[in-house]
């Protein structure tokens, strides 16, 4: 008996005078194939011509065919489920083995729950004592840091047109009648609003009538002499009257030299005169100083005026100039120091602190 399949790389097998169950193996892939059933059924014939003596065509070859692939997949089963552990089936057998047999899923054995790692025991907390309150008696608060006050500005200083017009009213034009009928004019200046004014001793000296015109071009006569040196060339006059204009006094260490000083007066019997300079030199009788020594313009008429510093203080009372004939001489103008005029001031016991109208 012949027995033709074909293996599943496509190569055709023959096999003659086999029993069946007989491996059969592929020469190309060296598959092995084995033969399942009676000799009988696997004996291929050919199919037999139809009744016009043709082969009966594709369906007939596509039946073969379908044999032919069931017997080789059945084959390919009993190679991977181990042939001859059990007597091959014959017959309607041989068909039931080409079925895989249905096998229950396996059953699962029920697990037991997974016991959980045991938690280390926490320790357990000492007992801590209460916290104690203490309340304070006194709130206390953080120390704040001294405020610094802002350093205070010096005062402005005026301007020599500020100055000017602060100070010319307080200063008079003084007209003098002497015994000997001569007429002279000089300059002063009022200290208090009272009507006390400051002029040169050798002004006054030998008068016998002395005015003041104010101002505003206003005359007063003087009523009184109040005090007089004729060593420091001062004297106070006082004249009836209130609310004049006023010059304040310097107190203290006399200018040093370089300051910038004003002369106002009435030189040569004009009207009221504004002169600027220096100090340029302190002049001292010994260890006393005598006079301060300044380069703003002095003339004949301007004796008894005020020296000022730009603050408006009077640092000196004005009282000439040296004169030398046969040598030239220029801006050698002298002004007795303010000390002097105050220590005049308390022999008369004229206060001038701190009275209204300073400038």
């Amino acid at each position: 008996m012949t027995i033709r399949i074909q293996c599943t790389c496509g190569q055709p097998i023959e096999l003659a005078g086999a029993p069946p169950g007989g491996p059969l193996r592929c020469p190309r892939c060296g598959l092995a194939h084995s033969v399942i059933g009676p000799a009988g059924a696997a004996k291929a014939r050919r199919p037999a011509a139809g009744a016009d003596g043709r082969n009966p065509g594709w369906p007939a070859i596509a039946g073969s065919a379908c044999a032919v692939l069931l017997l080789s997949m059945a084959s390919v089963w009993a190679v991977f489920a181990g042939q001859g552990s059990a007597p091959e089936p014959h017959g309607a057998a041989a068909v039931a083995a080409l079925e895989p047999p249905e096998t229950p899923p396996p059953s699962r054995a029920p697990q037991a729950p997974r016991p959980r790692p045991a938690r280390p025991a926490s320790p357990r907390p000492e007992p801590q004592p209460a916290p104690v309150r203490v309340r304070p008696t006194a709130r206390s608060r953080p120390a704040t840091p001294p405020r610094a006050e802002p350093a205070a500005s010096p005062p402005k200083t005026p301007s020599a047109q500020e100055l000017f017009d602060r100070a010319s009213p307080a200063v008079v034009r003084i007209e003098v009648s002497k015994r000997d009928r001569s007429e002279s004019t000089a300059s002063g200046f009022f200290v208090t609003a009272d009507g006390v004014l400051v002029t040169n001793h050798h002004v006054v000296r030998g008068a016998i009538l002395t005015t003041v015109k104010v101002a505003d071009n206003t005359t007063l006569r003087v009523e009184k002499l109040l005090a007089t040196d004729p060593r420091t060339d001062l004297a106070l006059l006082k004249v009836r009257g209130g609310n004049f204009k006023f010059l304040r006094v310097a107190d203290g260490p006399p200018p040093k030299v370089g300051t910038k000083v004003y002369a106002i007066g009435f030189p040569l019997g004009l009207n009221v005169t504004f002169s600027e300079g220096l100090v340029s030199s302190l002049q001292k009788e010994g260890p006393r100083l005598k006079y301060i020594q300044t380069t703003a313009a002095i003339s004949p008429g301007s004796s008894g005026g005020p020296l000022l510093v730009p603050d408006g203080r009077v640092v000196a009372v004005t009282t000439g100039a040296y004169l030398d004939r046969e040598r030239l001489a220029q801006n050698l103008n002298l002004a007795v120091p303010a000390a002097k005029l105050r220590s005049l001031l308390r022999r008369a016991n004229v206060s001038v602190a701190g009275a209204a109208g300073e400038p």
